[in-house]
């Protein structure tokens, strides 16, 4: 296997799982708080950079809504929503990625 593919084959799970538990640890504090309309809404200040980003990432999906600079809430709908539009572009990346190592294969560039 070529050393920069057996590199995102190893680190592709890591950031995945990177990801599900800063996602999983913004829905539990608004869920838990009851942070679920914006008369509910809840402090939340993450000092992780990572579910930092993953919050930036959650209110510019429409799952997470910010009423201030440290209050939020979560929005199931939008959750629903967004986990929709991920699996998409997760199943588009995919056939393009098959797409394009069909092609190379074809051409004999990987066997």
């Amino acid at each position: 296997m070529h050393p920069l593919l057996r590199s995102v084959v190893l680190l592709a799970p890591l950031l995945s799982g990177a990801i599900r538990r800063a996602d999983r640890r913004i829905e539990t504090e608004l869920r838990d708080g009851q942070a679920t309309s914006p008369g509910q809404a809840i402090g939340f200040s993450p000092r992780s950079p990572i579910v930092r980003w993953r919050l930036s990432r959650l209110i510019h999906g429409g799952v997470v809504h910010a009423l201030d600079a440290n209050r939020y809430y979560w929005d199931e709908s939008g959750w629903l929503e967004y986990r929709r539009a991920r699996r998409h572009r997760a199943w588009t990346v995919l056939a393009a990625l098959l797409s394009v190592l069909a092609i190379l294969w074809w051409q004999g560039i990987i066997h």
